[in-house]
């Protein structure tokens, strides 16, 4: 039951991990990419503008560029990053910012190399799970017959995973 347990913490946090190895934020060089996933790197200026909207301390905004006219840009915000590195997640709330508060823009981008890499732990994990299963299925215990109890499994610890 406690491995049960240990489970549903721990496969909710691969898949997040799994999730987000697959992209990364590459800088922006041409227009706004309207309609993509971005991070907007907020100015000093922009922190002490935006206090009263977002709080004190504003590092960054990740969200949807909804439209980008001439001098803001319209975001639906899925996520806020603080100067300490604290974030909050938000629902899509859209905030008009203007293009005086962001310093940089940057777009997510599909990470090829982050993907194989994420994809090549996976199936080594699932090897792994598959052949200690054969080990245990396969071993051979006792076979006294009148105990009616069967074989303890053995058991062959690979490592141990800290997070």
């Amino acid at each position: 039951m406690l491995r049960l347990r240990s489970m549903r913490c721990v496969v909710p946090f691969a898949a997040m991990v799994a999730a987000s190895a697959c992209y990364d934020y590459v800088p922006v060089t041409t227009s706004p990419p309207v309609g993509e996933m971005v991070s907007l790197e907020i100015t000093d200026r922009g922190r002490v503008d935006l206090t009263d909207r977002f709080g004190p301390g504003i590092a960054r905004i990740e969200g949807r560029l909804v439209s980008a006219p001439q001098d803001q840009f319209v975001v639906a915000i899925s996520r806020v990053t603080q100067i300490n590195g604290d974030q909050a997640s938000w629902t899509g709330e859209t905030a008009r910012l203007s293009r005086d508060v962001v310093g940089s823009m940057q777009r997510r981008h599909f990470s090829a190399g982050r993907t194989a890499l994420v994809a090549s732990v996976a199936t080594a994990g699932v090897v792994g799970f598959i052949v200690t299963r054969n080990w245990n299925s396969s071993s051979s215990g006792s076979s006294d017959s009148t105990s009616g109890k069967p074989p303890a499994s053995l058991r062959i610890p690979i490592g141990r995973f800290v997070f």
